[in-house]
């Protein structure tokens, strides 16, 4: 039998992002104010290389189908950043990337906004999905999660998502990484300096070892802070209890939701 292969040669790895790749993420990038996004989630750099040029280099990626190391291994003598520098800028404790998902989000909403009858329904979504780690032992924070899916566990932490539809268009507005109420002690060991704890870094570890349930009331604030608007929210019966639903309606938003059998209900 007589087999195939494909030339793993860096003339074709380079070749994996055309142009028109690259004109279509600027494009996107220069009509959803991708900058000014990135300015809203405090990402700064002092000097070298700005932070939406590193930025719009990893966004590519997902593109071109390649890992850091090995893009910049194809970039050689002309790249102008290191691995160090994109490592640092997305391990910054300073970066609040829920506030750039929100701006960027809403830019999005913003430009369909006059495309969308103002008859039709918008709904917020919600729902959590397993981001696995279970090769990873010094990651922070991450605990043994059950997938309900698989019925198995699994080493990591729940992701706790938040999207906007109008029945057509469905936009990611928001998002929660949830561990375990079990870390709230290793978390207030680990932050003695009280100056710490005003980062972003700090409130998103905060937020991870809540309950889930709280973690969606705080994503539902800031998105309705920033002017993201829904007449109703949409999510299974593991959010639904009357606590949840005196809270959204506090909101002013209704719900939408499969209710499960309590005596409280």
């Amino acid at each position: 039998m007589l087999m195939k292969t494909l030339s793993h040669s860096p003339e074709n790895e380079k070749s994996a992002c055309p142009d028109a790749v690259e004109k279509l993420t600027s494009r996107f990038q220069s009509i959803f104010k991708f900058s000014s996004a990135l300015r809203a989630a405090h990402a700064y750099k002092s000097k070298g290389v700005s932070v939406s040029e590193i930025f719009t280099f990893l966004v590519n990626l997902a593109f071109r189908n390649l890992s850091l190391f090995r893009a910049l291994q194809l970039e050689g003598e002309s790249a102008r950043f290191s691995k160090d520098t994109c490592y640092r800028l997305l391990n910054s404790s300073s970066i609040n990337w829920n506030r750039f998902l929100n701006v960027l989000s809403f830019n999005v909403m913003r430009w369909l906004d006059p495309l969308t009858s103002t008859d039709r329904k918008t709904t917020f979504i919600v729902d959590d999905t397993p981001f696995k780690r279970n090769r990873s032992r010094c990651v922070e924070l991450a605990a043994s999660q059950y997938d309900h899916s698989a019925h198995s566990y699994y080493t990591g932490f729940r992701c706790l998502c938040l999207a906007w539809s109008d029945g057509i268009t469905t936009i990611p507005v928001d998002f929660s990484l949830l561990s375990s109420e079990k870390g709230k002690k290793a978390l207030e060991d680990s932050y003695p300096n009280k100056r710490k704890r005003r980062s972003c870094g700090y409130a998103a570890r905060c937020e991870a070892v809540s309950k889930a349930t709280d973690a969606l009331q705080a994503c539902l604030k800031r998105v309705l802070s920033l002017g993201c608007r829904a007449q109703y929210v949409l999510f299974d019966s593991w959010f639904t209890s009357p606590a949840m639903l005196s809270k959204l309606r506090e909101m002013d938003l209704h719900t939408v939701a499969m209710v499960k059998q309590s005596r409280t209900l």
